[in-house]
Formats: C-alpha cells, structure tokens, sequence
C-alpha cells in the first residue's frame, strides 16, 4: 500500500484541470481561424496573456494546405525548411515566400501534401 505524501498533495491542488476558450472577435475576422491547442500550466489570466502574444505575432501569417505532383525527402530540410514562393487568387494571396511545417508524402501517386505557413 502506497503512503499519501502530505507535502506534495498539499501542493497540487488542482492537479488536472482542461479549459478551451474560444475567442469569437477572432472567428469573425477569420471565420477559416484555426483552433490551436497550448498544453500548459498557466492561470487563466497568464493564459489571455499569452494568447493574446500568440494572435499578436501570427496576425498576418497565413496557413494553406497543397498538394504538389512530386515527392519530398527529409534530404530537402537539410539546411532548414524549404521555403515556397506561394501564390492563390482565391485567397488573395500573391508571391508571399512560405515555408514547410508539415508534410506527408504518398509514394503511390507520387505527390506530396504540404503544409505552408507565412
């Protein structure tokens, strides 16, 4: 039988908590927004703060999923992410440099799905 350490259970008091907040001033200027998930250990107020630096930063960065009819390797990162010049009229996106944070290739159909942020 385990023994109850008074000390640390005088410390956690509460030691599994989960709260997802939803910010609808950003959804209305973006309805496409992303939700991104932060596991942290922060209080409610130190967690608006730090959202608030995360929108902050990412105001003007874009995220586009695309599909290219070629396959990549992990020999293309070497040196650092490849960067795409990245154009979408639908989007109103014109010649931004973007750079991979995602990818998965299929060797089947040779074409690679890429993740484009910038």
């Amino acid at each position: 039988m385990n023994e109850i350490d008074a000390q640390r259970v005088a410390f956690v008091q509460q030691a599994h908590r989960y709260t997802e907040a939803k910010d609808v001033t950003v959804l209305a200027r973006n309805p496409d927004a992303v939700l991104v998930r932060m596991d942290t250990n922060l209080s409610y107020d130190a967690a608006v703060i730090r959202a608030s630096d995360e929108l902050e930063a990412n105001n003007s960065v874009r995220v586009f999923d695309v599909e290219v009819h070629a396959l990549m390797y992990f020999d293309d990162f070497v040196g650092g992410p490849p960067a795409f010049s990245f154009t979408s009229k639908d989007h109103k996106v014109f010649d931004r440099t973007m750079k991979v944070v995602a990818f998965a290739c299929d060797s089947n159909t040779g074409t690679t799905n890429l993740r484009l942020r910038g």
